[in-house]
């Protein structure tokens, strides 16, 4: 049977179907299942058992009575499906669905036209819905689509097959000039290519002839066809394909090529090599494309320059509208206005960093290798810049002395073989909008950086003027110029000078420049950089952290494979486009990028300043000495170590072998070894806390050998046990005699524990009285001495805390002291074993307070007790104060063991004394005075604040020098004092650290609260500058009304930055900010906030937090500063 025969079957047998289904009454139908918006989780459930029930193999489901079929039924029954077990389910009807796509039921039937013979042998994919029809109808179709492809059913192979229009039966060709109706004086018919999305097209075009017509590169572009040559055109490109191939090259990085490449398989998917390639013409047709579309939306093609006099005449870059520019977003006026604390919220912050991807290959000398840009957009004039680079040697001679640039210099230079390019050096500004690249020759030169620096600079520059977009010398005045570069140690020592002497004209701009180096690159600089080029110590900086600079290299560098076998002209000017979307980008999305990070710094200035408030009020006696420091850096004389107050001195910090001794030092003092001298209740709870610490002290002891056995270790929790053995004995002697009744009980409840074979020394209850409960105690008469015990465990806790705090110095310190000094195994052993210890010590502090915070909820203290709250790791954490600043913390606060009011430690020994001779009692909680007075302080030093008690100069008696007689105390007693350092150095260190942190925590709190001021000042200048935008283009609208084509594009210009305007103004509402509406009513609204900051720090260093700090303290302190800064 024929391919002809076998289709009419098939055609008869679809008719009889569809007659019989409307017979039914249900007519025709197309199914079709729903996709959910989201994909639920999938509940499986059976399938109905129907006879209709879809199957891969099966037929369309039938139509039902009620005028739904199986498959519909099916979809509502399984909305909840994934739309993959959706696809999975109707794969054999999707498959056979796609199959009928390649024929049409009424092929070869009669051609709605009627006219004898036309038979429907002619559809149209590219129209939706068309109904196939003779190649008449097709072409009366198709009088202005000559770019839709015709497919012809060919009766002797059985298939369609694709033709161009001008192929069908009477020899169509596309007019021109008459916008689609016929031409009275047509040229004769040529083959002509046009190139569309669907494709390459060989078709015929006729041009209009008629007197007065346009030439043929205007009727082309009349027909929305741009000409691939424009002197006697014979290939064009559809606008529909131009602007797809400019989306897609800038979204995709989509070279010409392959786009090229694309479009041959859409016209032949098999023969594609016998499809002519429009590569060339296509790259040249898209570089000018790219010249129209970016002069039109730069304004360049309307005047705009006459509007906007303070910008570079030509300019095409789309340029920031968060960063001040006078007459845009600025008013001249205001600047008047603007306090000196508050000099940021006019902040121009610029960012340069070097990129070796975007390098370029050695070609051969090509003609039509010159930008078409002509230096008015990122790159500069070629010949003036190669010019300039020509007079450089190919290295600066600049030396640094820093070791971060010694290693960026050695960097392998093998990698730049066969290329005359090796990078680019760009220039930005805060939010990342680049303003200006340079190409590199072998290296990240100052010369090259400067050009780019003076490139950027020059946007602003009119008539050779120094300006800024700033005509006015006061707005370049009141402007805080930010410079930010990953080598700015090194750059900006001879910046000056060198723009004296080459860029004169912009050399004003770059005095005025304060060098910074990002946040994560200082970090491999020499700690002198952290303080002297950190924006985190720089006043008015924000959180202006100089790492944007990158952030466009990821989607610039997808352009580096194409780009660098361009010639340079191309290049450049592909980059220029790449540029410019990405600031296009930044620009729409400029108002909601502002936002976040306005609520961003809105969270973390109140962080910060709670933080900073508890540390005031922490640290109130040394508040105003501190306070009149100087923040600014210093240079040591003498030397070239930059003093900061912001810097632990390095001079000070102690070896890890006198940190560790001050540890030991301390936890003998905490622990004296004294017998009870008289049988009392103070003393019993004094006995008692010293066996909890001793018992503590063996179990975490314990722990670590049972993980790690030794002998050492072993015969020291001997030894450990024996002493708690002999405290234990003297202690039942006391109890006994302060708490008889409970004397049978407590031998009871020990020998029933003593003959378990897992029972050991250190987990024998004491039975105090938070050992009962609440019936027993009062059972046992225990209520007086539980009140008692209730007051001892307070101060205890108050103790626990602030040990802790030492001892999480200590390991902080040794732990990092041990990565830095460590050189050879053994000593690697050595310290390794020290640091495990001083983790050990802090681990066994925070299970001695909860132990001691579990016993006061024994006694009655509630669960959630905003005092004493439950101890975990974050709660100890603290940003090392002998380190320079690390990466992220600005996003980390120190835990509520640093911060809270109520873990302040008391200035007092917290003890329990006897009565004096005098038969007078003595208080529960002693201050130092009063135990002068009564002549009771003992070995245990004053807890003070900032660290060690500085008066107690001298090493304990306990601590003795190597000794050759074995000691019961074990190995980390046998340790000899220190030489060198004094304990009044220990401790001056220690105090330091205090001091190093306070600092830190205000240049955080400020830092933040200038970020949260900046970003609010920068969304009010979004606003300004797009509802100036939207003026100046209706002016511009307003100025072509001779030119409806300017005009309409100048009216939907000024609609869109309309918009912006609005948009960015509801943004600001939501934050709570309605009543600001210019830049006086923010400088009125942020001076009352520093004026509430200046009140609540007084506050804080007289020992006094106002209620709502208080409030807020506590708060985070119960809720957890895990959650506020995994929110953050």
């Amino acid at each position: 049977m024929s391919s002809a025969a076998s289709y009419r079957k098939w055609k008869t047998q679809a008719d009889a179907a569809r007659a019989a289904a409307q017979q039914r009454g249900t007519g025709t139908r197309s199914t079709s299942f729903v996709v959910p918006t989201t994909s639920p989780k999938r509940t499986q459930t059976a399938a109905p058992a129907s006879s209709t029930t879809t199957t891969n193999s099966g037929p369309l489901p039938s139509a039902t009575s009620d005028g739904t079929g199986t498959a519909a039924k099916l979809c509502a029954d399984d909305v909840d499906d994934s739309v993959v077990d959706q696809f999975q389910r109707e794969e054999g009807r999707l498959l056979q669905l796609f199959l009928d796509s390649f024929t049409d039921p009424f092929t070869l039937e009669q051609c709605a036209c009627g006219r004898t013979g036309h038979q429907c042998t002619t559809r149209c994919n590219d129209c939706l819905q068309y109904r196939i029809s003779c190649s008449d109808c097709f072409v009366s179709a198709h009088q202005n689509l000559p770019t839709h492809w015709a497919e012809v059913w060919q009766d002797g192979t059985g298939f369609f097959l694709r033709h161009d229009i001008s192929a069908l039966a009477g020899g169509f060709a596309f007019q021109t000039g008459h916008r689609g109706r016929p031409c009275p004086r047509p040229s004769s018919a040529r083959t002509f290519t046009i190139v569309d999305v669907n494709g390459i097209h060989s078709t015929k075009i006729r041009f209009c002839g008629c007197s007065g017509s346009d030439d043929h590169v205007a009727q082309l572009m009349r027909s929305k066809l741009f000409p691939a040559t424009f002197v006697d055109p014979k290939m064009a490109f559809t606008f529909s394909v131009l602007r797809s191939f400019y989306i897609h090259h800038l979204e995709s990085a989509q070279a010409t090529y392959n786009f090229c490449s694309g479009l041959r398989h859409l016209t032949d998917e098999v023969f594609y090599e016998r499809v002519a390639n429009p590569y060339p013409q296509l790259r040249n047709a898209f570089k000018f494309w790219r010249v129209l579309v970016t002069k039109t939306k730069q304004g360049q093609a309307h005047g705009i320059d006459r509007l906007i006099p303070s910008r570079r005449k030509g300019n095409i870059i789309v340029l920031c509208p968060a960063c001040p520019e006078l007459y845009l977003n600025v008013k001249i006026e205001d600047l008047k206005k603007i306090p000196r604390e508050l000099l940021h919220i006019l902040l121009r912050a610029w960012t340069t960093d070097g990129n070796f991807h975007a390098n370029k290959f050695i070609k051969n000398t090509d003609p039509d290798n010159v930008s078409l840009f002509k230096g008015l957009g990122q790159f500069p004039e070629n010949n003036a810049f190669q010019l300039y680079i020509s007079e450089y040697p190919k290295k600066d001679g600049e030396k640094s002395t820093c070791s971060y640039l010694n290693a960026v210099n050695k960097q392998d230079q093998k990698k730049f073989k066969g290329m005359d390019i090796t990078g680019v050096v760009n220039t930005q500004c805060a939010h990342v909008f680049i303003l200006a690249s340079v190409d590199l020759q072998l290296g990240e030169r100052y010369s090259n950086t400067d050009y780019a620096v003076a490139h950027a600079i020059r946007i602003w520059i009119v008539d050779g003027k120094i300006s800024m977009s700033m005509n006015d010398e006061e707005f370049l005045n009141a402007c805080i110029q930010l410079f930010s570069y990953d080598i700015s140690c090194a750059y900006g020592r001879n910046a000056n000078t060198r723009f004296a002497k080459h860029f004169p004209d912009v050399a004003e701009v770059v005095k005025r420049f304060q060098y910074l180096i990002p946040l994560v690159h200082v970090q491999n600089h020499k700690d002198d950089c952290m303080y002297r080029y950190s924006s985190a110590y720089t006043e008015h900086a924000g959180h202006f952290h100089g790492e944007t600079a990158e952030h466009a290299w990821p989607y610039v560098n997808q352009y580096g494979p194409q780009c660098r076998q361009m010639n340079n002209g191309h290049r450049q000017d592909t980059y220029i486009g790449v540029y410019n979307h990405w600031n296009f980008k930044k620009m729409v999305n400029m108002s909601s990028q502002l936002t976040t990070e306005l609520n961003r710094a809105h969270i973390l200035r109140d962080q910060k300043r709670h933080a900073f408030l508890n540390l005031t009020k922490l640290y109130s006696d040394n508040y105003e000495a501190w306070n009149a420091l100087d923040r600014t850096f210093k240079v040591k004389e003498g030397s070239s170590e930059v003093q900061s107050v912001y810097r632990h001195s390095k001079s000070k910090v102690p070896s890890q072998d006198q940190i560790y001794q001050a540890m030991i030092r301390d936890l003998h003092n905490e622990n004296p070894s004294e017998s009870p001298s008289k049988a009392s209740a103070p003393v019993l709870l004094n006995e008692g806390m010293a066996i909890w610490k001793l018992q503590q002290d063996i179990q975490s002891k314990q722990v670590q050998h049972d993980d790690h056995p030794e002998k050492r270790l072993r015969e020291d929790i001997e030894s450990l046990r024996e002493q708690l053995k002999k405290k234990l004995v003297s202690f039942r002697r006391v109890q006994r005699a302060v708490s008889p009744q409970i004397t049978d009980y407590v031998a009871q409840r020990v020998a029933e524990c003593s003959k378990s074979e897992k029972f050991r020394l250190e987990d024998e209850a004491l039975y105090l009285p938070s050992d009962f409960s609440t019936n027993d105690i009062i059972k046992f008469g225990l209520t007086a001495l539980g009140e008692l015990e209730r007051k001892i465990l307070e101060g205890s806790a108050y103790d626990a805390l602030s040990q802790l705090r030492r001892d999480v110095q200590f390991y902080d310190s040794l732990a990092g002291l041990k990565k830095a000094d460590c050189h050879g195994q053994e000593k690697h052993t050595q310290e390794r074993a020290r640091v495990n210890e001083a983790r050990r010590r802090r681990d066994n502090n925070m299970a001695l307070y909860t132990k001691i915070r579990d016993a006061l909820i024994a006694l009655g203290m509630p669960k959630d007790d905003e005092t004493f709250l439950p101890m975990t790791m974050t709660s100890i954490s603290r940003k090392s104060t002998d380190v320079k600043r690390a990466i992220g913390d600005t996003y980390r606060t120190d835990g509520p063991l640093w911060l809270a009011s109520k873990f302040r430690p008391l200035a007092s020994q917290t003890t329990v004394e006897a009565e004096d001779e005098s038969g007078e009692e003595t208080p529960l909680v002693l201050t130092q005075s009063s135990k002068r007075k009564s002549g009771l302080t003992g070995k245990k030093r004053k807890l003070e604040v900032d660290g060690f008690d500085a008066s107690s100069n001298s090493v304990p008696s306990h601590v003795s020098p190597p000794s050759n007689k074995p000691s019961q105390n074990g190995w980390i007693w046998k340790m000899a004092s220190p030489k060198g350092v004094s304990d009044a150095d220990v401790e001056k260190w220690l105090n330091e650290g205090d001091r190093v942190q306070w600092f830190r925590a205000e240049a955080e709190m400020y830092r933040w609260l200038e970020e949260s001021e900046i970003k609010l000042a920068e969304l009010l200048r979004c606003i300004e500058y797009f509802a100036n935008m939207a003026k100046i283009w209706t002016q511009l609208a307003h100025s072509s009304l001779d030119n409806p084509g300017k005009q309409a594009y100048a009216r939907q210009t000024a609609a869109q930055f309309s918009e912006l305007s609005s948009t960015a103004r509801s943004q600001l509402d939501k934050a709570g900010y309605p009543h600001i509406n210019d830049l006086e009513g923010l400088i009125h609204h942020l001076e009352g906030q520093r004026n509430g900051l200046k009140d609540a720090i007084n506050k804080a260093a007289t020992g006094i937090l106002a209620h709502d700090e208080e409030c807020s303290s506590e708060k985070e302190g119960k809720d957890g500063y895990e959650a506020l800064n995994t929110a953050v």
